[in-house]
């Protein structure tokens, strides 16, 4: 079970995945965490089966162009519902028992309690080809190396502490958010930019919340008490030397939405996978996973709604010491 920020909701997080192996993050909140989404951990961790779930007046949420599913006040979930189209999916479930363990694996391989999307039989793309994928609806996978680059940033956006609805203002501070009309508390996001590197070139993307948060392995208000606080630089190349080295599986997509220093089309990066293996020149660098700051179980599950109608251990990063140096 996870919880928000303020401590005040709990909720569960699953990836579906229809019969088109297209995957995808489902949020289950409050009560339904507590009830069908404990029921669905126990049948994945327990019983290591992949339940068909039947998810009613769900919505779809959207942050940085990740469109995710998840439950609203009055939504509802059937486990394993006697539903033509259930039977269907289960006749694929055991035709592709398979891949679904193997994408168990990778998918929670970045930690035991977080989940990661990861390719499923997609075509990793060069950097130099990135240029040409301009769609913000589709995902895709590169293979290259991640650091922080040399320039300036603060590493933090401030938002709405109820609807994450982003600001320009660089200070906590009480605001009367344009999305809940109300006065609301400005808390910290993490959200920085990144290069990815492979042997035909270099490109920029955006890293945010809980991925950013974990590859830094510090939580956003850590981040602020650095930057905005003490007003100290971030230790950008000591980060860069504990992501050295190492190769990644990266998921990317352009941004439909924008931020408040970036346009919509920008790239964000969804995920990142550690490779066994290192084939890079030892100059370049790249991320590596750290634990994530808050415990969540991951659910594997599949999707009857969407057929109605897509490695190994990463190594740990070391804890940041409390008090950082300027770089």
């Amino acid at each position: 079970m996870q919880y928000t920020a303020d401590q005040s909701k709990r909720f569960q997080e699953a990836i579906v995945m229809n019969k088109m192996k297209k995957p995808l993050f489902f949020t289950i909140w409050e009560d339904l965490a507590s009830n069908e989404g404990a029921e669905l951990l126990r049948q994945v961790r327990q019983l290591q089966e992949y339940p068909i779930i039947l998810a009613k007046r769900i919505g779809t949420t959207k942050y940085q162009g990740v469109t995710r599913f998840a439950t609203r006040y009055n939504s509802t979930i059937l486990i394993n519902p006697q539903y033509v189209e259930a039977t269907e999916l289960r006749n694929w479930i055991n035709e592709n028992k398979q891949m679904l363990i193997e994408y168990t694996m990778n998918s929670s391989a970045e930690s035991a309690s977080s989940l990661n999307l990861v390719a499923v039989d997609d075509e990793i793309l060069s950097v130099s080809a990135i240029a040409m994928q301009t769609s913000t609806a589709e995902s895709f996978y590169v293979e290259g190396e991640i650091s922080l680059p040399e320039h300036f940033q603060r590493f933090y956006l401030l938002g709405c502490s109820e609807c994450n609805h982003l600001v320009r203002s660089k200070i906590k501070r009480e605001i009367q958010c344009i999305n809940c009309r109300l006065p609301r508390m400005l808390i910290p996001r993490c959200h920085f930019e990144v290069e990815i590197t492979d042997k035909t070139g270099t490109i920029t993307a955006i890293m945010s919340e809980g991925l950013g948060e974990r590859i830094l392995s510090m939580t956003a208000e850590q981040i602020y008490d650095i930057t905005a606080v003490k007003n100290e630089l971030f230790p950008v190349a000591h980060i860069n030397q504990l992501l050295a080295d190492k190769l990644f599986r990266i998921q990317l997509q352009r941004s439909s939405s924008r931020t408040p220093d970036k346009d919509s089309g920008s790239l964000v990066l969804l995920s990142y996978t550690e490779k066994p293996t290192m084939f890079l020149p030892e100059e370049s660098t790249s991320a590596s996973g750290a634990d994530r700051i808050m415990e969540k179980e991951p659910i594997h599950v599949t999707d009857a709604k969407a057929t109605k109608k897509r490695k190994r251990e990463p190594s740990t990063l070391p804890k940041l010491q409390s008090r950082l140096s300027n770089q």
